[in-house]
């Protein structure tokens, strides 16, 4: 039995989220009955979990974070949190209590304990909790008489209640136990997502970049599988592409052969690249097809790629470090033609006479990671859709207590769209942002680099709605790049 006293207690506030899609028309009932368009509104459903093994990965800069554990402990495996005990979560395969930082961690209705940095079940009473649980302070906890009467990731203290005791290595537990590392810091950014097409396909298949463990300037493009498009799996467990250490940012599309074709970031801008596969995962050194300039505002960055009915493809990309959106377009694997600019800050910035339109987007001066898609109506008519991340306010200033209060502006997803025939003529939507987080009405998060994918069954058929993939970065983040967190899911239809 564990002897455990807390020499200090630190007291956290917990503030109400408020979760937004923005979007104020056509204003529709999220029933989950009606097509999702794709555009508004969004339902958060959290953090997206990415496995390397057994543990998943984390923000860049927090440290590595587990639990201390029995060193005779054996998980059992698992594919869903109903798989597991009751306090217990489906972590990269196996039962254990998850660690986290964050509420967001946790998600499927379990909120963190900060103080333990665990996921815990909420509960107003006994039968709120299952099984060996009781409610204690508002969480599931059990009682236990040794370590062995608790579930995954608990130790039994000295009041007789299972427990946890964070850790970052083994010498932060006891002795006979060990340290259960769930979560390792890495960069992970740029998804991009091909949904499966048959049921011999994964239901969802995500690209993204991802940076070495212990040299996070060091980056590679990763292949991750999912079944439910919020747990994923790095399949395989090793880069599908390295190209020197600097290939940032891809962007994959579905070749006419059944192949895929990838596009990407090559150094710091200073070319988008080119490269295939028969398989998605034994990619070759790419080739160049569009020049920048590295680290100028010349600079070409954040590609990303759809395939027209003609058979050409569209490259819409970043400028620079945000002036704007360019648009390229050439033959499949081709040389790339540049259009120039076909976004600018000043097309998304709301107009200012408000007669017009309301204004919910305003002083936009810095566009970021375009993410291209088209779709076929039920009718086959073919559209061009772009998201993308836009620097701004989403309101005006507010009034408290008589004072003017500035909202700061911060990084939301915005939406414009295209005639399938005329890719450089886009339409931007009236009521952006469509997507902004929003905490006690005032304090906006930041969303980044999103990457939206239709929603598929199992056997490749479509499914109504959307399934949009974001980075959480923190409200105040405006250096470049910005400090990225955590890729979120939000779903939008009956997901």
């Amino acid at each position: 039995m564990r002897c455990y006293q807390k020499l200090s207690q630190l007291l956290a506030l917990a503030l109400c989220v408020t979760i937004v899609g923005c979007g104020f028309a056509p204003e529709d009932d999220f029933t989950g009955t009606r097509v999702g368009d794709g555009i508004a509104p969004w339902a958060e459903i959290g953090a997206v979990q990415i496995c390397l093994g057994t543990v998943f990965i984390g923000p860049p800069d927090d440290p590595a974070g587990g639990l201390c554990t029995s060193n005779t402990l054996v998980q059992e495996p698992c594919l869903a949190d109903n798989d597991c005990g009751s306090r217990e979560s489906c972590v990269c395969g196996r039962c254990i209590v998850q660690y986290c930082r964050v509420n967001s961690d946790c998600g499927n209705g379990r909120t963190c304990s900060f103080s333990e940095n665990r996921c815990d079940v909420p509960c107003a009473v006994d039968e709120d909790c299952g099984d060996d649980s009781s409610c204690f302070n508002s969480t599931c906890r059990g009682r236990c008489e040794v370590d062995t009467d608790c579930q995954a990731g608990e130790v039994c203290n000295s009041l007789n209640r299972c427990i946890t005791a964070d850790c970052s290595n083994d010498g932060e537990c006891l002795a006979g136990e060990l340290c259960r590392i769930q979560r390792v810091p890495r960069v992970a950014t740029e998804p991009t997502i091909l949904a499966g097409r048959s049921i011999d396909e994964p239901r969802y298949t995500m690209w993204l970049e991802v940076s070495e463990e212990l040299a996070q300037d060091r980056r590679a493009i990763w292949r991750a599988t999912s079944h439910d498009g919020v747990h994923y799996r790095l399949n395989p467990a090793s880069p599908v592409l390295i190209d020197a250490d600097t290939a940032h940012a891809p962007s994959v599309v579905r070749a006419p052969d059944g192949g895929y074709d990838v596009y990407y970031e090559f150094g710091d801008g200073a070319e988008l690249r080119y490269s295939q596969s028969t398989d998605g995962i034994n990619f070759g050194t790419g080739s160049p097809v569009l020049t920048g300039t590295a680290g100028t505002a010349n600079a070409v960055r954040s590609p990303s790629a759809v395939l027209m009915p003609d058979g050409q493809v569209a490259v819409y990309y970043q400028i620079g470090d945000g002036t704007g959106i360019g648009l390229a377009t050439g033959s499949l694997g081709g040389s790339l033609t540049s259009m120039g600019p076909v976004l600018t800050p000043s097309d998304v910035h709301d107009p200012p006479d408000s007669s017009a339109a309301p204004q919910f987007w305003i002083d936009i001066s810095n566009l970021r990671s375009p993410y291209a898609l088209t779709t076929e109506s039920a009718t086959g008519e073919m559209s061009l859709r772009l998201w993308f991340s836009a620097f701004g306010r989403e309101s005006g200033d507010s009034f408290q207590f008589g004072d003017v209060i500035p909202i700061e502006p911060t990084y939301s997803l915005g939406y414009a769209s295209a005639d399938i025939s005329s890719p450089s003529t886009l339409s931007v939507w009236p009521f952006n942002p469509i997507f902004d987080r929003v905490n006690a009405f005032l304090d906006h998060r930041s969303e980044l680099t999103p990457a939206v994918v239709r929603v598929r069954n199992t056997d490749g058929s479509l499914r109504d709605g959307y399934l949009m993939y974001y980075l959480d970065a923190d409200a105040t983040n405006t250096t470049d790049p910005p400090i990225l967190n955590r890729i979120g899911v939000s779903g939008n239809g009956a997901f």
